[in-house]
C-alpha cells in the first residue's frame, strides 16, 4: 500500500491487480464516502500466487506528482517463477509503460520479501526474501535475503557497499543476512531506515546501514554483540515487545473494502513524521508496526525506544502508511479493509470499537457515547415546511421514503425548525420541532417510531415571538439526546433541556450583545465521547462558537466563511464533523473537523441565491433549499456538488419558503 500526495491510495492485491482507492475530497478526508475503490485496476499483472508469491510490493516515486512513476514488486507467472521489480507510469488512474528494473530474483512459495521504499537519498530500496534457503542470505552471489539499493531507473549506484566486490546485478546489494524483509521504512528528515524482518523464532526490526549483516540464518533475534562481532544487532525484536494497553487513536473509520492476504510475521512499519501532523505531538517521530497474527498495532517511542500497544482489534494488519495529511492507514488482509486512524487530542487508554464497511458502503456503526460498544440507531431525516406553508414535518427514512408526516402546530404557517435525536432512548431517532417567528417559543418532541407527542414545552418566555432553532445531542453521557434551543432573532440566548426529565440544565448568551439570533447544533467537537454545544450566527457574519458540553466553556471560535459574508449560517454536526451552510445567498457548504476545514462545495445550483439549511445524519450531509427553490431535500455521502444520494421534494412543489432539515 502506498498513499500518494494527491490523496489516492495504491493497493497491491496478491492476485496481481494494483488498485487505486480514489479520494474525491482533496487533499485529505476521513469520510468513508469520500473514498472509492475504482473498478478499473491501475495494472493487472500475470503472477504466480503459490504460497507467498504474487504482487507483494508497491511504492511511489518521490517525484510522483510530476513524473507519475509507480513501482511494483511481483512474482512472474510461468514454469520458473521469479520475482521482479518494475516501474509504471500513471496515466490518470491507469498504469502504462512497464519498465523492468530488476529481474530474476529467485522465488519460492515462502520468503519472497517484497518491501519497496525510497530513501532520503532518492534511491529505491528493495527487500528480498531468502526464497526458503537461509544460505542465500549470506552470499554476495545472489539477490536473496538482502536489501537492495537501486537508482530510480534500475541501474546500480556506484557507491553501493559491494559495488567493487560483487558482480552484475548483485552489486545492488546494500545489506544482507535477512530471512523475509516485509517492510522498509524511511524516516522523513533524518533518512533513518528501518527494516522489518521475520524469522523462525523471532521477528526483528533492523536499522539499515550500508554493508550490514543482520545474521540470518546463523542468528535471529537479539544477541550479544561480543559473540557475533560481524553481525548488526537489531533495534528491537518481537519477544521484547511490552504489550501494555496504550494509546489508541480516538476515531477509527474503515474507509473502503479491498482484497488482502495473510502473514504471521511483523509487518507494516512506518514512521510518523507527516508534513502536517494530525496525531498529538507525542507521536511525531514514533515508529508504527504491526503483528497480524495477534491483530496488534504497536508504536515505538522515537525518543525513549519504549514500545506499547497502539490498537488491538483482530485487524490482521499487513501494511501501514502515513498520509501527508497526518493520518495512519492500516491495510487488513483478513477483513479486506483499509482503516484510517485520526485524532487531534491525546487518546485515552481504552481501545475503541473497530468497524467494517463493505464495498456498497451501507450505514456504518458509530461508537455509543456511553462506551458500551457500537450501536446502529434507526436514523431519521426530518424536513419542516418553510414560512408561508402549513406547519408540517415529513419524517423520512434514510433512503428518502416517507415514514409519516406530522402536523406540528395547528393554524401556524411561520416555518417549522427541526432536529432529530433519540430523546426517549428507544433506539429510534425522534423528531424535535420549534416554531418560527410570530408564535410562542413552542418546542415539541415526536416519537420517531409512532409520531406521537412525547414532550411539549415553551423554551423561553411566552411573550418571545422571534422564532427558534433546535438541535439534539447527548450532553451528559446518559445515552439519550438532550435538547438544545436557540433564539432565532432578538438575542443569542441558548438553553439546554435534559432528555429524561425535561428540566432546563443550562442557559447562556452565546455572543455578547448580538441580537441577530443563533442557530444550534450538537456534536463531539472535543473528542470526549459526549456532545458539545455548537452555536452559529443566524444572521450577519459566519461566526461559530463551540461550548464544552460539560463545563460550558468556549473551546473554539472562528469564522466559517470570509469576513465580508453577511448572510448568517445554518449548522449541523455529525460523525464527520461540523457542516456549515450559508443561510442566505449561494448554497455554499463547508465541513470542519479536527479544527480544520475539510471540504467546500455548493449543495444546489451555484446560481440559486436562497441559501441552504443543513443537518447531519451520522456522516451524511442533509441539505434543504432556502426560499425560492421549493421543498427540495438532498443528502450527500461524498461532498461534491454532483454526488447527491437523495434528491427529492418533501412536500407539494408549490409550497413557498424552502424547507428546514434535521
Amino acid at each position: 500500500m502506498a498513499a500518494s500526495p494527491d490523496g489516492r491510495i495504491f493497493v497491491a492485491e496478491k492476485a496481481g491487480t494494483l488498485r487505486v482507492v480514489q479520494n474525491y475530497v482533496l487533499p485529505y478526508t476521513t469520510l468513508i464516502q469520500d473514498y472509492a475503490l475504482l473498478d478499473t485496476p491501475f495494472v493487472s499483472l500475470s503472477v504466480d500466487t503459490a504460497g507467498e508469491r504474487g504482487l507483494i510490493g508497491v511504492a511511489l516515486d518521490p517525484n510522483f506528482t510530476t513524473n507519475g512513476f509507480v513501482y511494483a514488486y511481483y512474482t512472474t507467472a510461468g514454469p520458473t517463477p521469479v520475482n521482479r521489480v518494475s516501474r509504471f507510469t500513471a496515466n490518470g488512474n491507469v498504469g502504462t509503460n512497464e519498465t523492468v528494473l530488476l529481474d530474476n530474483i529467485a522465488s519460492a512459495p515462502n520468503h519472497n520479501g517484497g518491501a519497496l521504499a525510497f530513501g532520503a537519498d532518492g534511491k529505491l530500496y528493495v527487500g528480498t526474501g531468502d526464497a526458503g534457503d537461509g544460505n542465500n542470505a549470506q552470499t554476495l552471489n545472489n539477490l536473496n535475503g538482502k536489501v537492495l539499493r537501486l537508482n530510480p531507473d534500475g541501474t546500480v549506484p556506484t557507491d553501493n557497499p559491494f559495488y567493487a566486490t560483487a558482480t552484475g546485478d548483485n552489486r545492488a546489494i546494500y545489506a544482507l543476512g535477512l530471512q523475509n524483509p516485509l517492510a522498509v521504512a524511511v524516516q522523513p528528515g533524518t533518512g533513518r531506515l528501518f527494516i522489518t524482518d521475520s524469522g523462525d523464532l523471532s521477528d526483528e526490526v533492523n536499522e539499515g546501514a550500508p554493508g550490514a549483516n543482520y545474521g540470518w540464518p546463523g542468528n535471529e533475534g537479539d544477541f550479544d554483540p561480543g559473540a557475533f562481532p560481524n553481525f548488526t544487532r537489531p533495534v528491537f525484536t518481537s519477544p521484547h515487545l511490552v504489550v501494555v494497553p496504550g494509546a489508541s487513536a480516538p476515531a477509527v473509520t474503515d474507509i473502503v473494502t479491498i482484497g488482502g492476504w495473510p502473514t504471521h510475521a511483523l509487518s507494516g512499519g512506518t514512521f510518523y513524521n507527516p508534513a502536517t501532523p494530525y496525531f498529538p505531538a507525542q507521536y511525531v517521530g514514533d515508529y508504527f508496526f504491526a503483528k497480524p497474527a495477534t491483530g496488534d498495532i504497536f508504536v515505538r517511542d522515537g525518543a525513549t525506544g519504549a514500545e506499547s500497544l497502539f490498537a488491538s482489534a483482530g485487524f490482521g494488519t499487513v501494511d501501514l502508511d502515513v498520509a501527508a495529511g497526518g493520518w495512519l492507514f492500516a491495510l487488513n488482509h483478513s477483513a479486506g479493509t483499509i482503516t484510517v486512524f485520526v485524532g487531534s487530542t491525546v487518546p485515552n487508554t481504552s481501545v475503541p470499537p473497530y468497524l467494517s464497511v463493505t464495498p456498497s458502503i451501507p450505514t456504518p456503526q458509530y461508537p455509543n457515547p456511553t462506551g458500551t460498544g457500537a450501536t446502529q440507531p434507526v436514523q431519521t431525516i426530518a424536513v419542516g415546511t418553510g414560512p408561508g406553508a402549513p406547519a408540517q414535518v415529513a419524517v423520512l427514512n434514510t433512503d428518502g421514503t416517507v415514514r409519516f408526516k406530522i402536523a406540528a402546530y395547528d393554524g401556524y404557517s411561520g416555518g417549522v425548525r427541526v432536529a432529530t435525536g433519540d430523546v426517549n432512548g428507544d433506539g429510534v431517532e425522534d423528531v424535535i420541532t420549534g416554531t418560527g417567528p410570530g408564535a410562542p417559543p413552542h418546542v415539541k418532541v415526536f416519537d420517531g417510531a409512532t409520531g406521537a407527542v412525547i414532550r411539549s414545552f415553551l423554551a423561553f418566555d411566552p411573550a418571545y415571538r422571534g422564532g427558534l432553532y433546535v438541535a439534539a445531542g447527548d450532553i451528559d453521557g446518559d445515552g439519550r439526546a438532550d435538547i438544545i434551543v436557540g433564539t432565532a432573532t432578538g438575542s443569542s440566548h441558548v438553553k439546554i433541556f435534559d432528555a429524561v426529565t425535561g428540566a432546563e440544565v443550562r442557559s447562556f448568551l452565546a455572543f455578547d450583545g448580538f441580537t441577530g439570533g443563533v442557530t444550534v447544533a450538537a456534536g463531539d467537537w472535543t473528542g470526549r465521547g459526549r456532545a458539545d454545544v455548537i452555536v452559529g450566527t443566524a444572521t450577519g457574519s459566519s461566526h461559530i462558537k463551540v461550548f464544552d458540553g460539560t463545563t460550558g466553556e468556549t473551546t473554539s471560535s472562528f469564522l466559517a466563511f470570509v469576513p465580508e459574508y453577511r448572510g448568517g449560517v445554518s449548522i449541523g454536526a455529525g460523525t464527520a464533523g461540523l457542516f456549515v451552510g450559508s443561510a442566505a445567498g449561494a448554497t455554499h457548504v463547508k465541513l470542519f473537523s479536527g479544527g480544520q476545514e475539510r471540504a467546500s462545495f455548493y449543495a444546489f445550483d451555484p446560481e440559486f441565491a436562497g441559501g441552504v439549511r443543513v443537518a447531519a445524519n451520522g456522516p451524511v450531509l442533509v441539505a434543504g433549499a432556502g426560499p425560492g427553490a421549493g421543498p427540495q431535500v438532498k443528502t450527500f455521502e461524498s461532498l461534491r456538488s454532483d454526488s447527491a444520494v437523495l434528491d427529492r421534494l418533501a412536500f407539494d412543489p408549490a409550497l413557498p419558503g424552502g424547507v428546514f432539515v434535521g
